[in-house]
């Protein structure tokens, strides 16, 4: 599994050409990683206090998608109003993807 998302983010910053491309890349890495997330979680006990303390369940997923949703609807606010911070934005994904993969990774080896 851990091989499949390696080779997963390893595209996703190998993909090449227009930036809005490679944003729209970014945001499906993001996806990703979010899912295998939320995923590598199930039944288990969060210690996020922002997703609420207890076993992982419906109500964090629900918490997790709305935070996740809501800064990507930001994000696309904020590069349509100013298309030069596409770039920034991508590699911001990029990162937040490659955080949330470690997470998701520790989660399954624990």
């Amino acid at each position: 599994m851990r091989y499949w998302l390696i080779a997963s983010v390893l595209l996703c910053l190998c993909q090449t050409g227009r930036s809005q491309d490679s944003y729209r890349w970014s945001l499906v890495a993001m996806g990703a990683s979010q899912a295998l997330d939320i995923h590598s979680s199930m039944g288990g006990y969060e210690l996020n206090p922002v997703l609420g303390r207890g076993q992982f369940g419906k109500r964090q997923i629900s918490i997790k998608a709305a935070i996740v949703g809501g800064w990507q609807l930001t994000q696309w606010l904020i590069v349509r109003r100013w298309p030069e911070a596409r770039r920034a934005a991508t590699w911001v994904n990029y990162g937040a993807a490659g955080a949330t993969g470690a997470v998701a990774i520790r989660n399954y080896r624990q």
